[in-house]
């Protein structure tokens, strides 16, 4: 579960406008 959180802040982080999921 915590790598599914950890992707999800990094991509939000990351891109949020490209993320896709």
């Amino acid at each position: 579960m915590l790598s599914v959180v950890n992707g999800l802040a990094s991509c939000f982080k990351a891109a949020i406008a490209e993320c896709k999921f």
